[in-house]
Order: structure tokens, then sequence, then C-alpha cells
């Protein structure tokens, strides 16, 4: 069979085309930390890293944003300052259930009926910026104990509809109960009216 010139520059050009790309090395795709205004986030390629990942044989938390969670607790699993789960995590949860049952316990001293038992609502880790976040500066005005006193420690938050609370009659709904609960122990908590009330927080008791 005769192979024309023009022809055998094209096989040869394609045979060697095909051969490079056979050769080149796959790109690599970097994972890397980095930091800006909502703190350290990891990122992969193009993609940041979002929700539980293990890095370096240690875990870490994502928000949706990106950013690392840390002195706070995802799930009844605690994460230290640096981000990095505390391998403990069946005691806190033994702990969490323990603590569910003090809160509802308290609750029900108080005379309310719970209508509605909607568990933990929120952990973490007590911080300076914590006590003075706009969100918290209100809910620690109603309490009696001192922000200070906990600063460092775990606070777990348990919410309940409640009726026979004194808010009923003034909102004429029933109100949620937030109960405060740290090293075991209630240390607080606050009321919200279920309908008809947009302000501030009120004391376990119904008071400003």
């Amino acid at each position: 069979m005769i192979i024309k010139k023009q022809n055998l520059k094209k096989i040869i050009t394609i045979g060697l085309i095909s051969f490079t790309i056979a050769t080149i090395p796959p790109i690599k795709v970097f994972a890397i930390w980095n930091q800006d205004n909502n703190g350290w986030w990891y990122s992969e390629g193009s993609e940041y890293s979002i929700g539980w990942k293990q890095i370096d044989g240690e875990w870490y938390y994502f928000n949706n944003n990106g950013s690392m969670a840390k002195n706070t607790c995802i799930n009844g699993y605690t994460l230290d300052s640096n981000g990095i789960w505390i391998n403990n995590t069946p005691n806190n949860l033994v702990d969490s259930e323990k603590d569910k049952k003090i809160a509802e316990d308290y609750v029900e001293s108080l005379g309310y009926i719970i209508t509605k038992n909607l568990g933990e609502v929120g952990s973490f880790i007590l911080d300076e910026n914590k006590v003075s976040s706009a969100e918290w500066e209100n809910k620690w005005e109603v309490q009696k104990v001192k922000p200070n006193e906990y600063l460092g420690k775990q606070i777990n938050i348990y919410n309940f509809k409640v009726k026979n609370h004194p808010l009923e009659k003034q909102y004429n709904s029933e109100v949620y109960v937030y109960i405060m609960i740290s090293e075991g122990k209630v240390i607080g908590g606050y009321s919200i009216p279920d309908k008809g009330y947009t302000g501030g927080v009120y004391s376990i008791d119904g008071k400003l």
C-alpha cells in the first residue's frame, strides 16, 4: 500500500499530538487554608468546604458561607477554639439527654404545661463576642446570673412551647420558654410569646 507524503504527515502529526496528551500529568487540585473577615475557610481548587471535613487527621465543621466553626457545639459535637472536634462526643450526647430532662423538669416545676418539646435549639461555648452581641445583650439583661461567670463554659439551650404562663393571658397566645443549662444546671432562660409580640425577650417568669 502506497501512502502519499501529505497523508503520512497527517498521521505522524496526529500520533505526536495523541502521545503528548497521553503523557501530560494530571493537574493537581491544591487544598489550602484561607482567612478573611468571616474567619478561616478551607478551599480545594475553586471550591470551599462546607459541613464536616477531615483535614490532616482532625475533624472541622464549615458553615454554609464556608467559615470554620469554633467554640461551639454542632449536633452534640464540641469544637474547640481552633475549630477542632473534641473527641468526647459519646459523653456529650449522654449529657445532652440529661440536660434535656433537667430543662423539662424545671419548666414543669414552674407550673407551666408543656405542649411541645422542641429539644436542644442551641449550644455554644460562651466568649466575649457572644456576651456583647446584639442577639444576646437583651437575653442577658433578664437573667439573674452574670454572663462573666460562664465565660469559656458550654451553654445548651432547650425550647418548650407551654401553656399556663403569665404571658399567655396578656397575648392570648401560648409561650415559648427557653432554658439555659451549663454544667448540668439551669442558669437561666427567657420567654417569647408565640403570637402578637415583636420586641425583646421576657424573663422565664414573663417579666422584662
